[in-house]
């Protein structure tokens, strides 16, 4: 977890999603699915890559799958050992703290967290990634120093209570959690926090089976209604200058 103190009037957090949702750009999944296929044999390297491009032209015609992650993963289940999987996926956030990649924040992003930043709120990222890379890109992206801090390594979904905890998170009067989630992948990012009676954002297209405080396809359509409920929030979240808890 990022060491610095959180500032803020409130504690109220919001939470970010890395990967999908504060950073876009295909080279990293790339490459985590080239240091996979390097264990594979050449037709089943072949169905991972056209499986992958097929997914990133277009999600919605492969609901099977929740991310682009998840279909290296799938390919790489009972192919790879555990330890190969996760050399292959080191690999990748390596080459992305070298700056390997062109990736770019969503539109819309700077905006919200200087918004965010205003209203008081606790704005923190939250990924099941390595700290490996996460700074660097976030510097390159221009947006570093709108986290007040970040978690890494947050094992979503079912590390969400000790994250909660972590963010020292209220209830408010209204009973609701003082959290916020914003991200791509509803089981990691949307699902647990809903269930534990937090606001969310969930960057998807319209879907009745994904249900979500808001949602819209880009985080730049859900901004000005991201704000409007941290507003509501941040009024009654009460706990002025909180910080992580460790």
């Amino acid at each position: 977890m990022d060491g610095r103190a959180v500032n803020g009037d409130s504690a109220f957090a919001v939470a970010f999603d890395f990967d999908g949702t504060v950073c876009l750009g295909d080279g990293p999944v790339k490459a985590y699915a080239e240091a996979v296929c390097a264990h594979l044999d050449r037709d089943d390297a072949a169905t991972l890559n056209d499986e992958l491009e097929r997914f990133l032209a277009c999600p919605v015609d492969m609901p099977k799958y929740s991310d682009a992650y998840d279909v290296v993963q799938a390919h790489a289940a009972g192919r790879l050992t555990a330890e190969q999987s996760q050399d292959a996926y080191l690999r990748s956030r390596r080459m992305l703290a070298e700056g390997t990649f062109d990736v770019r924040p969503p539109e819309g992003l700077e905006s919200l967290l200087e918004r965010l930043g205003e209203l008081g709120c606790r704005r923190v990222l939250v990924t099941n990634s390595p700290m490996i890379g996460l700074r660097e890109t976030l510097d390159r992206l221009g947006v570093l120093e709108g986290f007040d801090g970040i978690i890494a390594g947050a094992a979503k979904p079912g590390g969400w209570p000790k994250v909660i905890e972590r963010l020292s998170a209220v209830r408010r009067r209204t009973g609701e959690l003082g959290v916020m989630s914003i991200g791509d992948y509803w089981t990691n990012d949307i699902a647990p926090v809903r269930a534990a009676g937090g606001l969310t954002a969930l960057i998807h297209e319209p879907d009745p089976s994904l249900p979500a405080t808001i949602t819209a396809p880009t985080l730049r359509q859900m901004v000005d209604d991201i704000v409007g409920l941290c507003v509501a929030a941040t009024a009654d979240a009460g706990g002025a200058g909180a910080a992580f808890r460790d």
